[in-house]
């Protein structure tokens, strides 16, 4: 990779930035002149909290600090990242900010985990009369936050209200329901509400296009028998959390009201349990052929067999090979860490992103090992190379327990010549565990110049050391985002790079233990 220079930043970004670094002229700046750099664009707000993001407890963010980037010029607000420093905050500040600064220009504020009061929720929307996203989740938000934003946000059209433990009660649902909000997007999850309840909310609030609810599948069957009235969500989002569809005929359909869907996201459990014998108990889910996106999750737990690990994917494979999610473009899949073998995606033509995330991956398709025995030795017609589609951009496994020889795992990545993400991350005692530098290097010959985004989490005992980095910076031309673990080198060694990228490398990279 050539030496790229950084594009040169504003005057005002790098004033901005030199004032936020020396804190001590920040706040006396602050006490001064509040005003001084207003309005600092929404972007370079974001970048500075994203610096903020990473100070430990023992040097937490100020009010002051924090209020000097609050500007007339601030669209949106993203204080999620700071909430370790909550704590440290005085509320009123950050209200009285928020409310006489940029009052008529902010539309999107995120403030999870930071559990406002309803009061200070009060002054704030009051103020802010233009807000459209709001995001208070795991906040301990009741029916007093729900009456406040129903008063003051018509124009709401995305609230994130899920918790752990929901204070919300089922008249703050109706309350919700019932409000002049323009909602298009709601999650609030925490607790599950009666089917009499979610049906209501389905009546009332017609532009809905994302909704996330336990219960879901259950209020769409009364709705589909009931009202019968078509939908617009777009994002179908199946919890299996108080779900009951024991009780619901086969023949029921709920493909008739939701005619605009085009992703699913399902639990797995709750997947299973609708295929029932075939796709005749899926309520017409399979019915819906405009799929592009799709997640299939499984709750973190423990399985009592090999048979039950194995029935994870297997309910992945032939749920997928129905023919309405045969043009999906995204695919996550979950397993709750359990071990899974490789999926099959043959029949999948169109994917061009796959994720597969909280699994214990190994990189062959079934049949193999369940108990883990090591592959680097079987012979080449032993092992089965999963089928890559053929025009995939994006790779993320965050999890691999048996990894492929590198001539093998060269096969699979040379399969995907499109390929412009890939994370690949092995478990600390993942085999093969003789994988040397000049072993990724040549499994990554094929599409490292065509990459903009490479994490690899190498197994603790490979011997890959700065050779390989060496390699990627070379021939990585597109890069501009590169994270790499457990290579083997020292603090010294490791500081070196860090200095040496981030100083002639446009580039975002992390070098991590």
């Amino acid at each position: 990779m050539p030496p790229r220079l950084k594009p040169f930043p504003t005057l005002k970004e790098l004033v901005v930035r030199e004032i936020v670094r020396c804190r001590s002229l920040f706040g006396k700046l602050y006490e001064q002149e509040q005003d001084l750099f207003d309005p600092v664009p929404s972007d370079i707000v974001d970048s500075i909290l994203e610096e903020y993001y990473n100070l430990s407890e023992h040097q937490p963010i100020c009010a002051n600090e924090l209020c000097m980037l609050i500007t007339s010029g601030s669209t949106k607000l993203d204080l999620n990242r700071l909430r370790v420093h909550r704590h440290k905050i005085d509320y009123s500040l950050i209200c009285d900010a928020l409310g006489s600064r940029c009052g008529h220009s902010l539309q999107e504020l995120k403030l999870s985990r930071w559990a406002f009061p309803a009061s200070a929720i009060a002054f704030i929307t009051l103020l802010c009369g233009c807000l459209q996203e709001l995001d208070l989740s795991f906040g301990r938000t009741s029916d007093e936050h729900i009456e406040v934003l129903a008063e003051n946000c018509p124009q709401l059209k995305k609230l994130n209200v899920q918790d752990e433990e929901q204070k919300i009660s089922s008249h703050g649902l109706m309350k919700i329901a019932e409000a002049r909000f323009q909602l298009e997007s709601l999650s609030i999850t925490g607790t599950v509400y009666s089917v009499k309840d979610i049906v209501y909310l389905l009546e009332k609030q017609k532009q809905l296009t994302h909704l996330r609810i336990a219960n879901l599948i259950e209020a769409l069957l009364v709705y589909a028998r009931d009202v019968a009235a078509p939908l617009a969500l777009t994002h179908l989002v199946l919890l299996y959390i108080g779900s009951n569809i024991t009780n619901y005929p086969k023949y029921f359909d709920i493909s008739s009201v939701l005619p605009l869907v085009t992703a699913l996201e399902i639990d797995q459990s709750l997947l299973c349990s609708l295929m029932g014998d075939g796709t005749n108990s899926c309520f017409g889910l399979t019915k819906l052929r405009c799929f592009s996106d799709v997640k299939i999750r499984k709750v973190i737990g423990v399985y009592s067999d090999n048979f039950e690990k194995l029935k994870v994917v297997s309910s992945w494979n032939l749920f997928l090979s129905y023919p309405c999610f045969e043009r999906i473009t995204f695919l996550q899949l979950e397993s709750g860490r359990q071990v899974v073998p490789f999926p099959k995606l043959s029949c999948l033509k169109n994917l061009k992103r796959l994720i597969i995330r909280n699994s214990i991956v190994d990189l062959v398709e079934a049949p193999y090992d369940v108990e883990g025995a090591q592959i680097s030795g079987t012979p080449r017609d032993k092992v089965c190379l999963p089928e890559m589609p053929e025009y995939l951009m994006e790779l993320i496994i965050s999890e691999i327990r048996i990894g492929l020889p590198h001539r093998l795992l060269r096969d699979l990545l040379d399969q995907c010549k499109y390929l412009e993400c890939l994370c690949l991350h092995f478990v600390a005692n993942a085999v093969p565990v003789e994988t040397l530098s000049k072993d990724f290097i040549y499994c990554l010959e094929g599409v490292l110049p065509n990459l903009v985004k490479l994490h690899v989490s190498c197994g603790k005992r490979w011997e890959i050391d700065n050779r390989l980095l060496e390699f990627i910076l070379k021939c990585g031309s597109r890069l501009t985002d590169l994270q790499l673990n457990h290579l083997s080198m020292d603090g010294y060694d490791r500081q070196h790079w860090l200095d040496h990228v981030t100083s002639y490398y446009d580039i975002k990279f992390k070098l991590l233990e």
